[in-house]
């Protein structure tokens, strides 16, 4: 039912902004100020304060940082 739907859903925090022909998929947590580049695939869990690229999605910085990390 629609219930299933709902819990199967992302979270998203605030301040979060997704691109043109983004995905996010599945019951995943998306932290605050976080921004998913255009055509990313989100998959996983992503942490406050980062900017993700990618298919499949990876940390491109975090707080302002570039560490180039996998999710």
């Amino acid at each position: 039912g629609s219930e299933m739907c709902i819990r199967d859903s992302p979270t998203i925090g605030n301040n979060v902004i997704v691109n043109a022909n983004s995905l996010i998929a599945g019951k995943v947590n998306i932290g605050n100020n976080v921004v998913v580049g255009g055509g990313t695939i989100v998959m996983k869990d992503i942490p406050d304060n980062c900017v993700v690229v990618g298919n499949p999605a990876y940390i491109l910085y975090q707080n302002d940082v570039r560490v180039n990390k996998p999710l």
